[in-house]
């Protein structure tokens, strides 16, 4: 069974891209394939290119817990 099939990783970002993006670069080395759910209550939304992230922008300042909530309602795999 492939790792995709069983794995998602759940994140929640505000205000720091420069971060987000050195994870994700991170992720994409060992893990080409793997969903990644990505809630952001920034100002400004990110476009990120990358066909496994799903990426779901929020009101501004929103706060972690509703963002870990959203990112984590989104998940569909075992772990």
């Amino acid at each position: 069974r492939k790792l995709r099939n069983l794995v998602t990783i759940a994140t929640k970002t505000f205000l720091r891209p420069h971060k987000l993006m050195m994870m994700l670069r991170s992720i994409r080395e060992y893990y080409p394939d793997l969903t990644v759910i990505v809630a952001d209550d920034s100002k400004k939304p990110l476009e990120i290119r990358d066909n496994h992230v799903e990426y779901y922008t929020m009101p501004f300042g929103k706060g972690w817990f509703a963002g870990r909530n959203l990112a984590i309602s989104q998940v569909t795999t075992k772990y």
